[in-house]
């Protein structure tokens, strides 16, 4: 899952603040973060990695991070410091796969 946010200009320090506590959750959740990038030309553009072992793992963690509080109570708080948001679901290709089981 790849995960783009545009942050307001003058909210970065706060998604950053917002994104640790995210990552806190993911890992209580049992939800692997691949990485977090921001742009080096346009700072208020983040990208983040998360890995899910299969569509069954993914329905499932995302069904339970949904119900927590926690996690409600920061994606609303989200919109106070984000301007766009888009996600995509992604899958590795075989060769690639192919690659890191041999390796």
């Amino acid at each position: 899952m790849l995960y783009k946010t545009k942050v307001k200009p003058d909210k970065i320090e706060k998604m950053e603040e917002v994104s640790a506590k995210f990552y806190e959750l993911y890992k209580e959740h049992g939800i692997k973060v691949i990485g977090h990038w921001t742009r080096i030309d346009k700072p208020t553009t983040n990208y983040l990695m998360i890995e899910y072992e299969s569509e069954a793992d993914y329905t499932a963690k995302v069904k339970k991070l949904r119900a927590d509080e926690r996690y409600q109570e920061l994606t609303k708080e989200l919109e106070h410091y984000r301007k766009d948001f888009k996600m995509k679901r992604l899958q590795p290709s075989a060769t690639m796969m192919e690659n890191h089981l041999t390796h």
